[in-house]
């Protein structure tokens, strides 16, 4: 029996809602309207002819489920830049509140060519980096995030922030300014 009262169109109002929250905030759900913790996510920056884009299949996480996701850097015509030998993608992970932990992404700062391509964007799984001092307050957790190969997290909340970090090359010249940090974050929930 279809049905078209009051709950039914209280429940349109409150997906409404939610959709609109994503969109006004830089995050959009991908797919069916079902709320952003279940539905892919995306956060976008963009600036002249660059687009990054994290993409999430949901925002809400248990303890022991392996956080996934994927950052891809496009552009609206074939671009040269210069960005560090380990890429030009990088993400940090930054817990809200809580014990206040934070893993900034980390990279080489050499300046190696890439061949920007509209038709072939950069791509990478949301990936570890960066480094901690063993005498540091927070050490055992760093040092337990580090060794797993996956992403966990413990039960919290948690900014996941795709970063591209690159500098303009003209032809026939080196990296120089100016360069070019865009950022795309999305907050997770992560549960026992």
């Amino acid at each position: 029996m279809r049905g078209s009262g009051p709950g039914i169109l209280l429940l349109g109002a409150i997906l409404c809602l939610l959709t609109a929250a994503c969109v006004g905030s830089g995050l959009r759900p991908i797919g069916s309207a079902a709320a952003s913790s279940t539905a892919i996510v995306q956060a976008t920056a963009t600036e002249g002819p660059f687009e990054l884009q994290l993409t999430l299949p949901r925002t809400t996480w248990s303890t022991s489920e392996a956080i996934d996701g994927t950052a891809s850097l496009n552009v609206s015509k074939p671009t040269e830049v210069g960005g560090s030998g380990e890429g030009l993608l990088g993400f940090s992970i930054i817990e809200i509140g809580g014990l206040g932990r934070h893993i900034d992404g980390g990279w080489r700062l050499d300046c190696q060519p890439y061949q920007l391509d509209p038709t072939k964007p950069v791509t990478s799984p949301i990936r570890k980096s960066g480094g901690y001092s063993p005498g540091a307050s927070g050490a055992d957790f760093y040092a337990s995030f580090f060794a797993d190969p996956l992403l966990h997290l413990p039960t919290g909340d948690w900014t996941i922030t795709a970063i591209a970090s690159f500098v303009s090359i003209d032809p026939g010249q080196s990296c120089h300014l100016p360069s070019y940090e865009l950022t795309a974050p999305i907050t997770i929930h992560v549960q026992p």
